[in-house]
């Protein structure tokens, strides 16, 4: 037994074992529908990049994935991938429910297992004066070695804690939820060391404790990273570079997302000093164009005022058809400078992003008053306790936020506390008359998805005219006829969680109470929800892990499910990772 198998130690993780060579795509097309995705995107990841990939939704960070990774195929263009091995997790995938966990957690280092049989057949018969046979023999050790493929088993267990999969390795996959399906797919990934890691929103189903592992893990990861994230301080964390997708084309940052973030507010700094130096130049050319007029109208004049004598017929026609031609030539002059200067304008402003400005009718009824007071509640789901002697007070300008891990009972505290559900089984529950509470669920269940945006905002205000609700709609972004006429159900994340939000708001709210707000959504929307936040003045209790979220929308009080207990927490959001300590330690 001789040689060295190349086969049969990939895939190549990292260090010793890491294929040197980038992942290369080059002039990348794509269009949909005659609409252009991809136009001409050229991009490379080597060993050791951490890249994070942001775009609004739609904007074609998806298909960039699945065209760099094989499963799509652009229309022109090609991928350079040869002898790479690549760990793609998607957002969308379909998994065998009758494997086992363990099943699938390994089937991408199957190779390990031939390895593992091999080195312990060459163990038992180990041949020290063949120089091949040790070369082999070395080989396959340091492979195991940096796989800890000699405790497999529990390498395996440990990462699948780590990420809260939560069931025996021997389980079905069809015992797992959702969301652990997906956990359970980041894991196999994880588990085999591929020499380039793309993750498509992988933070999406992870509690508190797997984010923080991730990021951990990904710090000494070793092979290239492309990550999509809603997530900003994960993307601060684990990324060094980041590449914009928009109209088609990448733009690339030399920092995370922080990074980026100063750069984009530099451009529209500079986007705006533009504005108004071309806003000058226009006014400047509209004075000339009707100086102009006024010069040759006084010509005019002055040539009607001379005596018929004054000049030969002859010279007096050639001089007025000269001057008149003159006149007329500087005139479309300046005029063309202005039309010049108007698309120049125009363009700049096309490429300043739309701000939401929602400008909130507020109420007044409780402002400076207690909401809710729940002592001493316990709520059950089905003939399980799953919170015991819970209390929480909300008063009117309040930012809460409510944590736990996945399945601790958050929404049905929720549904207790604010009585929608029969889950409450034992304490005293107050709640101020006549509180108007809003409630954002994950499935947006205020939106008709078969209405259209307008007559959604109509069934929750119609007490407002059609014209005064176009212009509130124009403020949530919703500005064309187009958009408020389209249907609910082709409406994006992002636009979806606005039109709640704007019905949510119409009228004076008290409390919002918001379940994963983030969750699916692309950074600006994110950032356009947080700007709605930040100017209403009711209270807020929100679910989310999102610690950039929460903070930037002031969240002063924190609560944690853990164990059946609700505690609140010393720290806020705010205080960064004293803050995470904290909360880790109660969960």
């Amino acid at each position: 037994m001789s040689g060295y198998n190349r086969e049969m130690l990939s895939p190549i993780g990292s260090g010793e074992f890491l294929n040197p060579k980038p992942l290369v795509a080059t002039n990348i097309h794509k269009e949909y529908d005659k609409r252009v995705i991809l136009d001409g995107v050229s991009v490379s990841i080597n060993p050791g990049d951490r890249i994070g990939l942001i775009g609004t939704n739609g904007s074609g960070k998806t298909t960039l994935l699945r065209i760099l990774t094989g499963v799509e195929q652009p229309d022109r263009g090609s991928v350079s991938r040869e002898g790479i091995t690549i760990g793609y997790l998607a957002q969308d995938f379909t998994m065998d429910g009758e494997r086992t966990i363990y099943e699938v957690a390994t089937e991408g280092i199957a190779h390990l297992v031939k390895a593992l049989d091999e080195f312990e057949a060459m163990s038992s018969d180990y041949q020290a004066d063949d120089p091949n046979f040790v070369s082999r023999y070395d080989q396959l050790l340091n492979l195991l070695q940096y796989y800890d493929a000699f405790n497999l088993q529990e390498v395996v267990q440990a990462v699948l804690k780590h990420l809260g999969v939560g069931r025996e390795i021997d389980a079905k996959v069809s015992t797992l939820s959702g969301g652990q399906i997906m956990r359970l797919a980041l894991a196999r990934i994880l588990i085999s060391k591929p020499d380039i890691l793309i993750l498509d929103e992988p933070t999406n189903h992870l509690d508190l404790h797997a984010n923080l592992w991730l990021r951990e893990f990904i710090s000494e990861w070793q092979g290239g990273l492309l990550v999509v994230s809603h997530d900003r301080d994960f993307l601060n964390e684990v990324t060094t570079s980041t590449w914009e997708l928009a109209d088609g084309f990448i733009q690339p940052y030399g920092g995370n997302y922080e990074f980026y973030k100063e750069q984009k507010g530099l451009q529209e700094a500079a986007r705006e000093r533009e504005v108004v130096r071309l806003s000058g130049e226009v006014r400047k050319a509209k004075k000339q164009i009707e100086k102009e007029k006024q010069r040759v109208a006084h010509s005019a004049r002055k040539d009607l005022t001379r005596k018929p004598d004054d000049l030969d017929k002859v010279r007096a026609h050639y001089f007025k058809e000269r001057a008149t031609k003159t006149a007329g030539r500087k005139k479309r002059v300046s005029e063309g400078k202005r039309n010049e200067i108007l698309e120049q304008l125009e363009a700049v402003k096309r490429k300043t992003p739309a701000k939401i400005r929602p400008n909130l009718v507020e109420s007044d009824a409780h402002r400076g008053k207690r909401l809710i007071s729940a002592r001493d509640v316990s709520c059950s789901y089905g003939d399980m306790v799953v919170i015991e002697d819970g209390s929480m007070d909300i008063s009117f300008g309040d930012r809460i936020a409510l944590f736990g891990n996945n399945g601790s009972g958050k929404t049905t505290w929720i549904k207790g506390i604010l009585g929608l559900d029969y889950v409450v089984t034992t304490g005293d529950i107050q709640l101020a008359q006549d509180i108007n509470v809003q409630l954002l669920d994950q499935r947006y269940a205020i939106v008709d998805r078969g209405q259209s945006v307008l007559e959604n905002a109509q069934r929750v205000a119609p007490f407002i005219p059609p014209g005064e609700l176009r212009q509130y709609l124009a403020r949530f972004l919703f500005r064309e006829t187009p958009e408020v006429n389209k249907r609910a159900s082709v409406l994006s994340g992002g636009e979806t969680a606005r039109l709640a939000l704007a019905m949510m708001v119409v009228q004076p709210v008290d409390l919002l109470v918001l379940d994963e707000p983030t969750n699916n959504l692309d950074i600006e929307s994110i950032e356009q929800i947080e700007i709605v936040l930040q100017e209403f003045q009711g209270a807020v209790l929100v679910v989310s892990h999102d610690i950039s979220f929460l903070r930037n929308i002031g969240v002063g009080k924190s609560y944690v499910i853990s164990k059946k207990r609700l505690s609140k927490l010393m720290g806020t959001p705010s205080e960064g990772e004293h803050f995470k300590e904290e909360l880790l330690g109660a969960l």
